[in-house]
């Protein structure tokens, strides 16, 4: 007998067959969090929502959330842990107080406020700080890192007394959040809303490549979708700009790919910070963000404030496809993407992603918008957020406000899980 796990890692079995094996064989199952975790793979799955007994699932991912969250609300954090998996164990490698900051400080029974980025740190903040305790003082703003938030490790968070604002800049993610009606507020804002436009700006300089990729080397980007496209535009130039380590074998697939087409004087592979990154979006002439699924991309903010339009895949999943307009770009197939990459090489100077960007993202205007949210969900407000920024990690846009909260983070401590 099959079980639910090997049927949906296994590519020969269709997406119809496994949803209604999913469907018949739920009680092979006991662990809720695993339920969760395995129909919620199908749910935030675009490709499936169209299949007849998609909604008869999603109607089951529902009903387990209100049976392990909703009925299990009076427990404490601790044992709502134990509950949803006793083995569960600190997931991150990273150091959480670096990965979440007081925007706010609690002050005259006015709750403060604490915003949490990425996945495995929203996962695991449970873990180390006691929400019975949070709830009291701070309101949570959360930011996952990866478009399709159909996962227990943001439901966690449901059924206590706690407001709790979740960044869903993906349409589908939105409704979702919004239709659980559970403590949880959803706010279009994203990742890449938080850019800091003092650093990624206009410089004016000459033009020295065509395309630019800002991406890490992970095969999820598809940068070798671009370089077989770039391969049949005579004379193109492209500089793909990110992190990797020598050690990255998608990298070096990359590098090999460049050497079989010949395009070694046509391709530059550079690895950079903000400043570099900054300079080669104001040496290119049109941006690219290319894969199917990832979080908030924040390259294509970052090249708006440099006044450099982009190519978005056409059924790119997590970025709001508003955003890509007459201003900003176009959205392109894999199908049309040597003819798209020739259009946008002739009309990319009839863009305007600077003018757009000014009036609609930024820290800026995102900081105005959460703050109005905030004070909204509020029952007492006396006192605005300050800014902060992606870059790419979360910090203060000031650095008077991180001296001003360092006696707040202290004062967390009082809050962790004994």
């Amino acid at each position: 007998m099959k079980n639910i796990e090997n049927v949906l890692n296994d590519n020969s079995i269709s997406k119809e067959n496994k949803i209604k094996f999913l469907i018949n064989n739920i009680n092979l199952e006991k662990d809720i969090w695993n339920l969760l975790e395995y129909t919620g793979k199908i749910i935030r799955n675009e490709d499936y929502s169209k299949i007849k007994e998609y909604k008869k699932l999603l109607k089951i991912h529902k009903n387990l959330i209100k049976k392990l969250f909703l009925e299990k609300r009076k427990l404490k954090p601790i044992s709502r842990n134990c509950l949803l998996n006793k083995k569960r164990k600190i997931k991150t490698n990273k150091k959480i107080e670096d990965f979440f900051l007081i925007l706010k400080e609690p002050l005259n029974g006015e709750k403060g406020i604490i915003y949490l980025m990425f996945s495995d740190v929203i996962e695991d903040f449970p873990l180390v700080y006691d929400l019975n305790k949070i709830k009291d003082n701070y309101i949570l703003v959360l930011e996952p890192s990866w478009a399709g938030y159909q996962s227990p490790y943001i439901y966690q968070y449901i059924g206590l007394d706690l407001d709790i604002v979740i960044t869903c800049p993906y349409p589908r993610d939105y409704k979702f959040i919004r239709d659980l009606s559970v403590n949880f507020v959803p706010t279009r804002l994203g990742a890449g809303d938080w850019c800091n436009f003092k650093l990624f700006k206009n410089l004016n300089l000459k033009k020295k490549f065509d395309f630019v990729m800002i991406a890490n080397f992970m095969q999820f980007k598809r940068i070798e979708l671009i370089i077989k496209a770039l391969n049949k535009i005579t004379h193109a130039k492209l500089i793909v700009i990110g992190r990797y380590g020598d050690k990255n074998k998608y990298y070096h697939e990359i590098k090999n790919l460049i050497k079989k087409l010949d395009l070694k004087k046509r391709v530059k592979l550079f690895k950079g910070g903000r400043k570099e990154v900054n300079n080669a979006l104001n040496k290119s002439k049109v941006n690219i963000l290319f894969s199917k699924k990832e979080g908030a991309n924040r390259g294509i903010y970052e090249g708006f404030f440099s006044n450099v339009p982009v190519i978005v895949y056409k059924n790119h999943q997590s970025i709001r496809k508003k955003d890509i307009n007459k201003y900003t770009g176009i959205l392109s197939t894999e199908k049309d993407l040597v003819k798209n990459m020739k259009y946008m090489l002739k009309k990319y100077k009839k863009f305007k992603p600077l003018e757009w960007a000014i009036k609609n993202t930024g820290y800026k205007v995102s900081t105005e918008k959460l703050n109005l949210l905030l004070k909204r969900i509020s029952k007492k407000w006396t006192k605005d957020i300050v800014y902060h920024v992606n870059a790419p990690n979360i910090e203060y846009l000031n650095e008077k406000d991180k001296e001003f909260f360092s006696k707040f983070y202290k004062d967390l401590e009082k809050y962790k899980v004994n």
